[in-house]
């Protein structure tokens, strides 16, 4: 039986397992970003040294689903993510033992692999959607479950600032192995396998007891059920490039990579402007007044969660109505003018002004409130395109938006602070705000010829890309 014809309440809890895999891992990767420097100290190093600590956890998450994709495919999602929820606790033990001047270099390899292990929730989550629910409630439930993976990358500073501020560092990250450990427990016992075998049946049969189902966690048990083998590895490693490639996935990928990119990696880096003494140029907050200042990205990502759950899928019917009734991928993409016009450049310019001159937090707090509403936005719309399109490569498709989406977002601890001197926080956040506008032209393309744009895909995927485009939605289903 289809997963989409499961009971609702049944779709719903495997559902909420996928989001709060997602905000663990996204927590986990930014778990000590308000520690970076009380850490720099413990380790004699900068405070910059240690935000390359959060570009090699991204790293890892970038890579993870190269790793975490063959092994979906031999042994199943349900196990991807049990097996990452996992080693997830273990990682974080290792970073909490990492104690005293010379554990920098170990440090960064924990960190390095509990992002490479956080990468399997954002991995198997839009596939996991489209298995769930049918088209005309996906985009209701990417713009949740992206709302899950933003509020962990907020919820994780600012739970840093309080800890370092009260409790020893190390905290930050055991708190992180009883989240994860909590996840496996009820994995255990709700979450089940919503993927096809080789054969196409459905995995989970409904004649399958209960404790049947637990074997598809676990590696191994039921592993007969994929037919796997050294072809089926060259094809699942080489698939997320010909994705790429194929040019209205290259610029739907572009637009992750803009404005997840920038968004991410500020994000990652804020935490430095706003420690930084007064007589440096910075805020000179304490590590509990930079967790309270993130309560202005809460209000985003809550609002921008209100916005999906009322329009994310409304705004697409209704041009799917006005135009005969036929539904095409790209009427997802009108979620991304509110974000990508307005906020995200607006965002850029009161935060670099703001910063620069040193006007009140609240002002700072409207531009990040702003950044975190338009990222929740950005990123459930574009992958839900991706997903939509490479329907029967929808996992190869994940990788692809989740290597593109990371990629800036690694590189901006390295060059943001040179940057910044040569040019000027004003000068470097307006450049930002401004590409913002110009990077939204190839979307806007995309949108008005993308039914045309995917007849030039490669012929090796061309094939499965238009599966869902025409389809008429019945409606009042679930």
């Amino acid at each position: 039986m289809s997963p989409q014809n499961w009971p609702l309440w049944k779709r719903n809890t495997i559902f909420f397992v996928v989001c709060l895999t997602a905000f663990a891992a996204t927590n986990t990767i930014l778990a000590n970003a308000a520690g970076l420097v009380i850490q720099a100290q413990e380790y004699q190093k900068s405070a910059q040294d240690l935000s390359y600590t959060l570009s090699a956890t991204l790293a890892g998450a970038a890579i993870g689903p190269f790793v975490w994709q063959p092994f979906a495919r031999r042994f199943g999602k349900a196990s991807t993510i049990f097996t990452a929820s996992n080693l997830l606790w273990i990682f974080n033990i290792w970073a909490a033992v990492c104690r005293g001047k010379y554990s920098y270099g170990s440090f960064i390899g924990a960190r390095t692999m509990s992002g490479f292990a956080s990468s399997a929730a954002a991995y198997v989550g839009g596939p996991i959607i489209l298995e769930l629910y049918p088209l005309h409630n996906r985009g209701k439930a990417f713009g949740i479950w992206s709302f899950s993976l933003i509020f962990g990358t907020i919820f994780g500073p600012a739970m840093s600032g309080y800890i370092v501020y009260y409790v020893p560092w190390p905290v930050q990250f055991w708190y992180n192995v009883g989240l994860n450990v909590f996840i496996v427990i009820l994995m255990l016992i709700v979450f089940e396998e919503t993927g096809v075998s080789a054969t196409g049946s459905y995995v989970c049969l409904k004649n399958e007891s209960w404790f049947t189902r637990r074997h598809y966690l676990i590696p191994g048990l039921t592993a007969s059920r994929y037919k796997y083998g050294a072809r089926d590895l060259v094809r699942t490693l080489t698939v997320p490039w010909l994705i790429l490639i194929c040019p209205h996935a290259l610029i739907a990928s572009f637009g992750l990579f803009v404005y997840f990119g920038f968004a991410a990696g500020i994000t990652n880096v804020l935490a430095v402007f706003l420690q930084t003494p007064v007589s440096l140029g910075g805020y000179g907050l304490n590590a509990i007044e930079n967790s309270n200042f993130l309560f202005s990205q809460w209000v985003g990502t809550l609002l921008a969660l209100v916005y999906s759950a009322l329009l994310g899928d409304r705004l697409p019917l209704w041009l799917y109505k006005r135009n005969g009734g036929i539904w095409k991928p790209e009427y997802r993409l009108i979620s991304l003018l509110l974000p990508c016009l307005v906020l995200f450049p607006i965002g850029y310019v009161v935060m670099g002004v703001s910063l620069a001159r040193h006007y009140n937090r609240a002002i700072l707090g409207l531009a990040a409130c702003f950044l975190a509403g338009a990222t929740v936005l950005v990123i459930g719309s574009l992958v839900a395109y991706l997903n939509e399109t490479f329907l029967r490569y929808r996992s190869e498709a994940n990788v692809t938006a989740n290597l593109t989406r990371l990629a800036l977002g690694i590189a901006i601890p390295f060059f943001v602070f040179p940057w910044e001197e040569e040019v000027g926080l004003e000068w470097m956040f307006g450049m930002i705000g401004i590409f913002q506008w110009v990077c939204f032209v190839p979307l806007l393309v995309l949108y008005f010829k993308g039914e045309t744009i995917r007849k030039w895909a490669l012929s090796s995927v061309a094939d499965v890309a238009d599966e869902e485009e025409g389809e008429i939605m019945v409606s009042g289903g679930h």
